[in-house]
């Protein structure tokens, strides 16, 4: 009897230990339970959204191009015209070579540019006496090929114009001041026309327009619907196979061109 009340003594106290740490733990973890959950304070700082310098920019034509310039004189003269969309070439001047032709630069001489109000332009200056045109006497000009790499007369390449929806071109131009002829005639050699590329069917009959320049900096506008041809052969002015660009002045002239910022329109 009194062994089996020891024991049961025992386990009643073990029981009552057992029930108070269960308590005590209950207790002690009440507060944690009922707890809510941490909510972040919301951050009053506003979201910063990059700079449109910051983002890359979408190009729609390569770095330092343009779809429509073929030229604005403010790269260096042997750099020839910006490379773009097809386009590549140089610019240079040429006359009949007859012993009363002078120009400046002349033929096989490099343009310098020359410094005028806004950057710098293209000049070209001189006279031709022979005052009746001629297979051998048509004075001078400037040109430009729009598909020429190299710069040699045998490797002009014909340009489409047409593919790329461009329907005539637009320049800056002015008389220089020894000019005492106004006239000066825009000339498109294109691949029926051109000798040098081998195919021409009516050579040197190029689409034309006869422009009267003034003193002062005028901008001109061409379409190609403005152009039109002296010879008898008939055939359309190929729009999709343009060699180069003439301006072109006529015999008898005492010329002096300034020539500014020519581009392609739509």
């Amino acid at each position: 009897m009194t062994s089996t009340f020891k024991w049961f003594a025992g386990a009643l106290a073990s029981a009552a230990a057992i029930t108070a740490t269960l308590l005590a733990g209950i207790l002690w973890d009440a507060p944690s339970r009922n707890k809510k959950p941490r909510i972040e304070a919301a951050s009053t700082e506003p979201e910063i959204e990059p700079s449109p310098a910051a983002r890359p920019a979408a190009s729609v034509v390569p770095s330092g191009c343009s779809e429509t310039l073929i030229d604005n004189f403010e790269l260096k003269p042997e750099a020839g015209i910006p490379t773009c969309q097809g386009r590549a070439g140089r610019w240079y001047p040429f006359n009949d070579q007859d012993p009363g032709t002078e120009q400046v630069p002349r033929p096989g001489a490099r343009f310098l540019y020359e410094a005028v109000e806004q950057g710098s332009a293209l000049r070209t200056h001189g006279r031709c006496q022979a005052s009746a045109p001629s297979d051998s006497r048509w004075c001078a000009g400037i040109g430009v090929d729009l598909n020429n790499r190299s710069g040699n007369a045998s490797d002009k390449r014909p340009y489409s114009a047409a593919a790329r929806g461009y329907t005539g071109i637009r320049f800056r131009a002015r008389l220089g001041p020894t000019a005492v002829s106004n006239e000066v005639t825009l000339r498109f050699p294109d691949i029926h026309t051109e000798p040098t590329v081998g195919k021409c069917n009516r050579c040197f009959d190029d689409y034309l327009i006869e422009l009267q320049l003034k003193p002062t900096w005028e901008v001109y506008t061409v379409h190609w619907s403005d152009l039109r041809h002296l010879g008898s052969t008939s055939g359309d002015f190929a729009q999709d196979a343009i060699i180069a660009i003439y301006w072109r002045f006529h015999p008898g002239a005492t010329f002096d061109l300034y020539l500014d910022d020519v581009e392609f329109i739509r």
